[in-house]
């Protein structure tokens, strides 16, 4: 159930429990047995979010190993219609645990609420839901000729990098970004002031570009949710580039940053995330 003192911004909140696909994970695991749920300020609706996804979700699916597949996933619809027009797409979802994991956040960052893609299974067993939530990417969930482009899949990137968590143990985020799926709600700049970092890559692409950049003088006790709490950023499998004042040459008026400098270019799709 909602926060209570999250109620001004319930309609941007709700609970989701962890994935049973990710209790475990050989790298940065996600989340560890049950949660009890988190509230996530992220959306104009209601909705269902997490930061749960586990590097090995993210990274080492069979989709993002199997470049053909990756490929067909951006250059169709996000639609059942359109992810059955590759065969490597189905198989690799109906035999891959990871692959499905990714595809959750996938169409729960793009798709807005109550827009979901329920996939058969090629085996004939239980459907696949995906639920949507965020909606930062609408337009990949057309009918007919949708596809992903760069800046489509930069900014999916950016929202499933940063729902990335290392300490299986859900926290509260407040997603931001210069997107209307972004946008805040009132009360939300207030409840959630403490910003851990912002997220930007590609994570289409192979190698997949995964960058952060934190806030000045952080002592990790925030980017640990992504990168493992103590640990050294210099190991964690997202590239954390410093300070966002220095790496980011867009400072929003949500407090988010945008127009990130990384070595493999600038991407302009950012997602900031703030804690409570």
């Amino acid at each position: 159930m909602p926060l209570t003192a999250l109620a001004p911004i319930a309609a941007r909140s709700s609970i989701l429990l962890c994935s049973s696909l990710i209790a475990t994970s050989a790298y940065l695991a996600g989340c560890a047995g049950s949660a009890s749920g988190e509230e996530v300020g992220s959306t104009q609706q209601a909705m269902e979010d997490e930061n749960g996804l586990t590097m090995n979700g993210l990274a080492m699916n069979g989709l993002a190993m199997n470049g053909l597949a990756m490929n067909g996933l951006a250059m169709n619809g996000l639609t059942m219609n359109g992810l059955m027009q590759t065969s490597d797409i189905a198989s690799t979802l109906d035999s891959d645990p990871l692959a499905q994991m990714f595809m959750k956040y996938v169409v729960s960052c793009a798709l807005p609420t109550g827009q979901n893609v329920v996939f058969p299974t090629l085996a004939g067993q239980t459907n696949y839901t995906f639920l949507g939530g965020l909606g930062i990417a609408p337009q990949w969930g057309a009918d007919d000729g949708a596809s992903c482009d760069v800046t489509c899949q930069q900014w999916i990137s950016a929202c499933a990098i940063s729902r990335v968590n290392a300490l299986g143990q859900h926290v509260p985020l407040s997603e931001r970004g210069n997107n209307p799926g972004l946008a805040l709600a009132a009360g939300e700049a207030t409840l959630y002031p403490n910003r851990e970092a912002t997220y930007f890559g590609n994570v289409f692409t192979a190698p997949q570009m995964r960058y952060a950049c934190r806030t000045a003088g952080d002592d990790q006790t925030l980017i640990g949710r992504p990168c493992g709490n103590g640990a050294d950023v210099s190991t964690c499998a997202i590239t954390v580039l410093g300070d966002c004042n220095s790496v980011c040459s867009t400072h929003n008026a949500d407090g988010s940053y945008s127009s990130c400098a990384t070595p493999s270019g600038t991407f302009v799709p950012a997602v900031t995330v703030y804690r409570m």
